[in-house]
């Protein structure tokens, strides 16, 4: 019993004592005063006390053992005892007077019937106990859900407000801040421009964050609706979107037209994210991604490659976490956050001085991915889109 609550054992324990002892009295009643021979056993007064009150006394035991096991709190017991006590003693008290008024004739009779209501009545008490200690408990869990849902709808309430002003106050004075700053840096040159260069850059990071903390906002949302999303057109979107921050990148895109995975519109800002992070840690003039999908099962495997330098090992184990944001951003974390809100998952499954592969894991769509019928027959053929370079 190491690691258990004596307390939670305790008054079960009793109550199923008590059934015990009931039940057990009654056999010794009915040996002591009747039962003289072993033909006696199947006398029909022994039959009849046993049938009409052994039920009773098991139904003790059997709710002390269901307490025991059940889900009710212990702080129920006590009362749950208290129902079964005075169940018990009241119903006895009653049949008591009963008895007094109409003596029944042999001790062996007072004792049977004594014993009939002390078990009538204990059983009853504590089939009450215990239905009134559930219904105590299902109030308990449904006020809790009320007040989870009310919070939740309290919270949700603020983060609307809260993507509402980085939305319309704060995003749109970062904006200006940054075009400012750039009209500067066009009309001016030495400490003037390189002053007015850190002040857009800066803002422009202040922008990605924004806009990072407004998809956490929106991820966030109680009860989203996921349906299918086309994968294959969804990166060629965001490997056009790249073009004009990166022209120096080059992006390869192979994957199966018509391949689905069940999501939203922030899929996007996931791969949005894997890509921007290949290129930007890239220390080369040219960098270059490679996308490859594959339907395994009911899932589809996305892997986003590059020829960087790697990420360094002391940053792997944090990579994905707030903390690994501090040198990547809210980027990746962002990543994980949709991921796993699709019931998918997101890792690093390959990293070296040669480049790193990230893994992204999404659920099928039942339909699976379309096909085309290729030109020397029936055969379909996967289309593929190799060398969608960006500039």
């Amino acid at each position: 019993m190491s690691g258990l609550n004596p307390q939670r054992w305790e008054i079960p324990n009793v109550i199923a004592g008590v059934g015990v002892t009931l039940f057990v009295s009654l056999v010794i009643t009915q040996l002591l005063f009747n039962v003289s021979t072993s033909g006696d056993l199947l006398a029909p007064g022994v039959l009849v006390s046993i049938a009409t009150t052994g039920p009773f006394a098991g139904g003790m035991v059997y709710g002390g053992r269901l307490l025991r096991r059940n889900s009710l709190a212990s702080d129920r017991h006590p009362r749950i005892a208290k129902w079964c006590g005075g169940g018990l003693a009241s119903f006895l008290g009653l049949n008591l007077v009963m008895i007094v008024v109409w003596p029944p004739g042999g001790l062996a009779n007072v004792l049977g019937w004594a014993l009939f209501a002390a078990s009538v009545g204990g059983c009853g008490g504590l089939a009450i106990g215990i239905v009134e200690g559930r219904a105590i408990e299902e109030a308990r869990v449904a006020e809790r859900a009320t007040v989870r849902a009310e919070h939740a709808e309290t919270q949700h309430e603020r983060l609307d407000y809260i993507n509402s002003l980085l939305r319309h106050e704060i995003l749109n004075n970062a904006n200006v801040i940054e075009g400012n700053a750039s009209i500067l840096s066009e009309r001016h040159d030495g400490t003037m421009g390189d002053r007015a260069n850190v002040i857009r850059t800066q803002s422009r990071r202040m922008i990605d964050v924004i806009d990072d903390v407004r998809v956490l906002i929106e991820a966030a949302e109680i009860d989203p609706e996921f349906d299918p999303v086309r994968l294959d057109e969804l990166l060629t979107e965001e490997a056009a979107d790249l073009r004009e921050s990166h022209p120096e990148a080059d992006i390869d895109i192979s994957v199966p037209e018509g391949t689905r995975v069940i999501a939203d519109d922030l899929l996007g800002r996931v791969f949005a994210n894997l890509l921007s992070n290949a290129i930007e840690h890239n220390d080369s003039d040219r960098p270059r991604v490679w996308v490859t999908a594959e339907q395994a099962g009911e899932t589809v495997l996305a892997r986003i490659r590059d020829d960087g330098p790697g990420v360094a090992e002391a940053e792997r184990d944090r990579l994905f976490d707030r903390e690994g944001a501090r040198r990547h951003g809210l980027g990746l974390y962002l990543v994980r956050t949709l991921v796993e809100r699709y019931d998918g998952s997101v890792e690093l499954t390959d990293t070296g001085p040669d480049g790193s592969t990230f893994t992204v894991e999404l659920p099928a769509c039942s339909n699976g991915p379309t096909t085309t019928a290729g030109a020397s027959g029936g055969v379909p053929t996967a289309v593929a889109m190799p060398g969608s370079r960006l500039g």
